[in-house]
């Protein structure tokens, strides 16, 4: 949810806040984005397996873990 509001905020394109996020909170969505990244292979069955573990090796909840990163990924395509 918070991804979703953070994806509202920056298409608004108001410069200082979106300057803030950038300093703030981008780096760290990117380190999630390449998370297990592997550039040989793009396939969305591998994107999927990706996120399963992207907040830890131990994730209980891996079906929003990779909810999460597929989000996260298509909101940095439409940020750039």
């Amino acid at each position: 949810m918070a991804l979703k509001i953070l994806n509202k905020v920056i298409i608004r394109k108001n410069p200082e806040l979106n300057n803030y996020t950038e300093n703030k909170i981008l780096a760290r969505l990117q380190t999630f984005a390449v998370h297990n990244h592997d550039e040989k292979e793009e396939r969305l069955e591998v994107i999927l397996n990706r996120g399963a573990t992207i907040f830890g090796p131990d994730e209980r909840d891996s079906k929003n873990s990779k909810q999460f990163l597929i989000l996260l990924l298509e909101c940095i395509e439409k940020w750039s």
